[in-house]
């Protein structure tokens, strides 16, 4: 980690081949060749923890989105869609406990397809009060999604993008629009508990639907050989 194709180069052309030879290297000679970073690096392979172990970012944005495997034409398949993005997005958006002020919402048909019709749109609405709980994001994501769904299209291609995303503690809510609740924080937190340790989708909201027929087409991905009995590699 950290050592680019450039620093490759150089490294070998002092003979340096691998990460056993540099953690060798001497420090000084490398701190006047490299800079400081790569003598952190080199402290780093010695055991001597200099860089500082960060927390990962939260994210600024989450964005869940998948092609149909067939072509939707109806509002209840796209809501099915959208309602299951947001179910995984706000699971993640729990998971770097954050919470959401705005969510938008995206639909389209093909783009290679000479013959039918064309249509790209997106909606976005904003929460009084910033929200991780499922149920309130798909609720405002389902109205901006009945605001863009025009008849007489083959829709491709639907999606949720969360936005301006900001920590959980300490969200202000006012007198007539509360901030979530510890009950909502507690059924959030015991749905994505069931889903971690029983699998996805093991729990899920009635609004993705049962048969979701409209799913992506999986026919072709590598077999899961390691996590799956049921697909376990067979050797004769």
């Amino acid at each position: 980690w950290g050592i680019g194709r450039r620093w490759g180069r150089r490294l070998r052309s002092i003979g340096i081949q691998s990460a056993q030879e540099l953690r060798a290297a001497d420090l000084e000679m490398i701190r006047k060749r490299f800079g400081v970073v790569m003598q952190r690096i080199v402290f780093e392979l010695r055991g001597i923890n200099c860089i500082e172990a960060e927390a990962i970012a939260p994210k600024q944005q989450i964005i869940r989105s998948r092609s149909f495997g067939q072509r939707v034409t109806s509002l209840e398949h796209l809501r099915q869609s959208v309602t299951m993005h947001v179910g995984r997005a706000a699971e993640k958006l729990r998971s770097q406990n954050s919470v959401c002020g705005l969510a938008q919402v995206f639909i389209r048909t093909g783009l290679f397809n000479p013959q039918e019709p064309t249509y790209s749109q997106h909606a976005i609405v904003q929460f009084p009060v910033p929200t991780s709980d499922t149920r309130s994001i798909a609720s405002g994501a389902l109205k901006a999604l009945n605001s863009i769904y025009r008849e007489g299209f083959r829709y491709a291609k639907a999606g949720v993008i969360l936005m301006d995303l900001s920590s959980s503690e300490g969200v202000q809510s006012d007198l007539f629009h509360p901030a979530d609740s510890k009950r909502s924080r507690v059924l959030m937190q015991t749905v994505d508990s069931i889903n971690q340790r029983m699998g996805r989708r093991s729990v899920f909201f009635g609004g993705e639907g049962t048969q979701r027929v409209w799913l992506m087409k999986r026919g072709m991905t590598t077999k899961a050989y390691t996590t799956r009995w049921s697909e376990l590699l067979l050797v004769r």
